[in-house]
């Protein structure tokens, strides 16, 4: 079994901005992602790296082809399964928290069973597994609104997590991260500035 303090399940532009953030917090993390992970394009103001920097971070562990198929929560850390999408390989990982940023039509949402209310989920998390991006607040396909929320949360997630390792209780962070996150969600809704959200992803 491998062990990681944060498993990322979900390797488009959120997931890769958490487990960059992560990582320079100084934080290890595993990302899986069923596909390829692709390079990074956002536009100008979201994010400031490309898929050759995260691939050099010695904290992250990039496994594409790899997808999560289930998981057991657990009061110090989640057991999740992984399965390799071409081939027969499965692994187990034990993590610290795990994060869903598997887009809006989330497995660890549904996982989880977590309902949507007005598209934003009614939960960001349960214990020690998290929802970010899409998997928390789906929204349009290339919305750039939505790129902009999804990339806050990754920011905003990543402090988060950091004061985890540090021993904060899991309840208050994720908590804490809800707070914050869905009411900036409501905000974009509402039809809010997507500057909002580019200023507020690193509180």
């Amino acid at each position: 079994m491998i062990e990681t303090p944060v498993l990322i399940a979900g390797g488009g532009p959120v997931g890769l901005t958490l487990a960059l953030a992560l990582s320079r917090q100084g934080v290890r993390s595993i990302l899986a992602d069923p596909g390829e992970i692709m390079p990074v394009d956002l536009p100008d103001g979201l994010a400031h790296f490309t898929l050759a920097d995260v691939r050099t971070e010695p904290r992250v562990s990039l496994r594409p082809g790899w997808r999560l198929f289930g998981f057991e929560r657990f009061a110090d850390g989640v057991t999740a399964h992984l399965m390799q999408v071409r081939g027969e390989g499965q692994q187990q990982v034990r993590a610290g928290y795990l994060v869903g940023c598997d887009g809006a039509g989330s497995l660890v949402r549904n996982f989880l069973d977590i309902d949507l209310e007005d598209e934003i989920a009614v939960a960001f998390g349960r214990g020690r597994v998290i929802l970010a991006g899409d998997a928390a607040h789906p929204t349009p396909p290339a919305s750039l609104d939505g790129l902009a929320l999804g990339v806050a949360d990754a920011h905003c997630l990543a402090g988060h997590l950091a004061e985890g390792m540090d021993g904060a209780n899991p309840s208050t962070l994720l908590e804490s991260y809800q707070i914050d996150r869905r009411a900036v969600a409501r905000q974009i809704r509402a039809g809010a500035d997507p500057d909002l959200f580019i200023r507020s992803r690193d509180h």
